[in-house]
């Protein structure tokens, strides 16, 4: 049967390589206790700690050994004077780690009571260390999600319980600069789910996946991990991505088809072996109840428990106030990649702009630190289970520190077996990252409403903004429908005009005249429903529509002495075209500033980014096959002279798409690429290329980026998270904005698929929202967006200086 490697991203399940045992460790402990470290005046010190893990019996416990240095840990810090806090950030108790023969109970409370008496020297030491005047909170965690506060709180009166159900994040330090959470709601597999089983639990229950794969690996574990062979339904084959739904349940299939092939319990794949009797469950359950399927429909989905997993995720977020939201597909692959980063990333995300300086987490079990671009530092403080196989080194009894000032100060620590304190902030810190924590969701925004899938924009010297909008395909000025919106620059629709079908590229004239590319149906002509260029006047009147090639891309370039460029992709989107000046190859379209044809000029394969040069030149960016090279079919670059000469053809990178000219007449171009972030020719990223072609550098943007715009102090503008329709999210949906050298100076957070990109006289820039084709103001639908006052200028362009006119 085929099988693949899946690394969950639910690793706060840890499984023992070297089993589990049954009594208490009689390790050493120093008879005399002393201060962790040698204090100062003022109790200026966070100490965070996560995953203890304590279970309701040794025999299945995870922490068993590293409990007598937990408890002479806890001696220590009520010595020591300057800590201030003591945060325990979730899985404190462990109600998952269970094995499946374990007797079905209706009370979770009254099991974690058991758990608490199974640790009471835990507890009495928890106690001591409130009554030595340390603040102590305790923030849940996934393992403990049904932990009630007030059960803890007969235990533990003067713990501070911060959230509920799985869920918590406790503000502190002197400016409230410090966030501490578990961070299991960003893990589909541990966050909590109200909504994929209510339907057999009276909407009560918030169990997730995780709690069921837990369950399952401590049996197997239990048993010995037993090399049974169990029929396994063979993994369905892939759909194509860009059916994002059933790739997404094909994704979790991956995830049970790993996870019931690793953990081969003696049970087989039928029996009724989960016995579940709280949290709204009351019944017995398979695997074959968990497993996805193929349904009566051709879809795929379990057919009991977490039917349809992915299409309730982005709801689940919303209940569990993550801000930002995070695509399934793309948490789902993280998490089969393995992805250590990936909490990393989210953090950063979540907490960007909202005056937090440090975030610390637990959950993964691998202790880390890693700063990002935009000032925020994330820590994972990780475990003291006994055998942490989730971390490099199996290091465990680990602890954040953060030392609270004018400028807080972090540290990660290990507690050793003879009680020493190892600093291991510098082993275990990641590099800087340059890219997703540099995004800042800037208050200086604002967005207003345009029409159905907004594609190109344009402003005129009066700054008024031109919008083509995709819309349903069918011609008028209905909010649906394929038109051009015209808006003052305080975002006021200004009029709504019919172009043609499908309007995506734009540009204005030094006349103010308005020149719409229309995508049409692939036949050039004149018709309403041809592919076509239409020129409106400033008042919007439709002046006139001109033939072009075949399917007009989007690039509209407009020369000195007038004279509209049109690229042609000769073909539809998604294939090669091929290279001719035939109706229906790939070319680009010269017609004089009335609309007369003047010519076509063969570039490359699936022409779209088009820009002139100082002299004139024209600099065109082939799409093709996302092959790079110079073949007929090939991803490239062409340069043209004036009369359309080919005077070179240069390398990029996969897939390039839009293409600028900075004052230095260096030509910048985006790669689509494969959506990966990095700066190879398969990948996701920009290259510059010198006046004459040479290759100057190639640099990292964000996932899947499309248009690019330069203002007048030569900075980079992209847009990132185009994907024909498919919901990117909001980690790829971004503007990046680079300096002259290519260095990352800020990320945008942005709506839905940004696409147009255009930036006006006060260097306020512009972005159309491709978004889900409802129009409107949330992240997810279709707008258009202004970052007040971000850019260094105006838009450049070399054959006019900045803007028009």
């Amino acid at each position: 049967m085929k099988k693949i490697l899946v690394i969950a991203m639910i690793a706060c399940i840890i499984l023992s390589t070297s089993g589990l045992t049954s009594n208490i460790s009689t390790a050493e402990v120093s008879t005399t206790l002393e201060q962790l470290w040698d204090t100062n005046a003022t109790r200026d010190k966070i100490v965070v700690i996560s995953d203890l893990h304590l279970g309701v019996s040794d025999k299945y416990a995870e922490t068993v050994k590293n409990r007598t240095y937990f408890v002479e840990f806890l001696k220590r810090v009520q010595l020591t004077k300057d800590i201030k806090e003591l945060v325990i950030t979730g899985d404190l108790l462990d109600e998952w780690f269970l094995p499946l023969n374990y007797a079905a109970y209706n009370d979770s409370q009254a099991f974690y009571l058991d758990v608490i008496k199974n640790n009471q020297v835990v507890f009495d030491e928890l106690n001591k260390v409130a009554d030595a005047g340390i603040k102590t909170v305790y923030v849940p965690g996934n393992h403990d999600m049904l932990l009630a506060s007030s059960t803890l709180k007969k235990v533990l009166p003067k713990i501070n319980f911060v959230g509920a159900n799985g869920l918590g994040t406790y503000i502190t330090g002197d400016r409230n600069e410090i966030a501490i959470e578990h961070g299991n709601r960003y893990d589909m597999y541990s966050a909590p789910d109200t909504l994929s089983n209510a339907d057999i639990t009276d909407g009560k229950s918030i169990l997730p996946p995780g709690y069921f794969y837990a369950r399952i690996g401590a049996t197997w574990v239990l048993q010995g991990k037993p090399p049974i062979n169990k029929m396994i339904p063979d993994l369905l084959a892939a759909p194509t991505k860009e059916d994002s739904d059933q790739y997404g349940a094909f994704l979790y299939t991956s995830f049970w088809n790993a996870t019931l092939n690793r953990f081969t319990n003696i049970e087989r794949f039928e029996d009724k072996a989960i016995n579940i009797n709280i949290d709204g469950f009351h019944d017995k359950f398979s695997a074959v109840d968990l497993y996805p399927v193929k349904q009566a429909d051709g879809t795929i989905s379990a057919p009991t428990l977490f039917k349809n997993f992915q299409t309730t995720w982005d709801e689940r977020q919303k209940l569990n106030g993550v801000r930002v939201h995070i695509p399934f597909i793309e948490g789902a692959t993280a998490a089969i990649k393995g992805d250590t980063a990936f909490f990393n990333k989210q953090l950063a995300l979540q907490y960007a702009n909202q005056n937090i300086d440090i975030v610390v987490f637990g959950h993964t079990h691998k202790p880390l630190v890693q700063k990002f671009a935009n000032g925020i530092t994330v820590v994972n403080d990780g475990t003291w289970i006994d055998n942490n196989i989730s971390a490099s080194d199996l290091l465990s009894r680990t602890f954040a520190v953060i030392t609270t000032g004018k400028q807080d100060k972090y540290a990660l620590l290990a507690y050793e077996t003879d009680g020493k304190i190892t600093d291991v902030t510098k082993k275990l810190t990641l590099p800087t990252n340059t890219v997703i924590g540099s995004t800042k969701t800037t208050t200086n925004t604002s967005t207003y409403k345009v029409g159905q899938f907004p594609f190109g924009n344009a402003i005129d010297a009066d700054g008024t903004i031109w919008v083509a909008n995709y819309g349903n395909g069918k011609p008028g000025t209905n909010i649906e429908n394929s038109n051009v919106m015209k808006l003052s620059p305080s975002g006021e629709v200004i009029g709504t005009y019919v172009a043609g079908v499908v309007p995506i590229g734009i540009a204005i004239d030094q006349s103010g005249n308005v020149w719409v590319g229309n995508y049409g149906n692939g036949t050039p002509g004149t018709a309403m429903g041809q592919s076509n260029v239409t020129k409106l006047s400033p008042s919007g009147k439709v002046l006139g529509t001109y033939a072009t090639g075949s399917y007009p891309a989007g690039g509209i370039a407009i020369d000195k002495d007038g004279n509209v460029l049109i690229t042609n992709w000769g073909a539809k989107s998604g294939i090669a075209g091929i290279p001719g000046k035939a109706p229906g190859q790939s070319n680009v379209t010269k017609l004089s500033s009335t609309g007369e044809f003047i010519d076509s000029y063969i570039a490359g394969s699936s022409p779209g980014g088009i820009a002139l040069d100082a002299e004139g030149n024209i600099w065109v960016a082939n799409k093709g096959s996302g092959n790079v090279g110079l073949g007929q079919t090939d991803s490239n670059v062409t340069k043209l002279s004036p009369s359309g000469e080919k005077l070179g053809t240069f390398l990029a990178g996969s897939h390039p798409e839009g293409l600028a000219i900075d004052p230095d007449g260096n030509v910048w171009i985006v790669n689509k690429g494969d959506g990966t972030l990095g700066t190879a020719s398969t990948q996701s990223n920009v290259t510059k290329l010198s006046p004459s072609g040479e290759l100057i550098g190639t640099y990292v943007v964000g996932c899947l980026p499309e248009i690019i715009a330069i203002d007048s102090a030569g900075h980079i503008w992209v847009t990132n998270g185009y994907n024909r329709g498919i919901m990117t999210g909001p980690e790829k949906s971004s503007v990046t904005e680079l300096d002259s050298s290519g260095n990352l100076i800020h990320t945008y957070v942005t709506g839905n698929q940004p696409y147009g990109l255009a930036i006006d006289k006060l260097g306020n820039v512009w972005v159309t929202n491709f978004g889900n084709g409802l129009d409107g103001l949330k992240v997810e639908q279709s707008n258009l967006q202004v970052f007040i006052g971000a850019a260094k200028g105006p838009q450049y362009f070399p054959y006019t200086g900045p803007q028009w006119p």
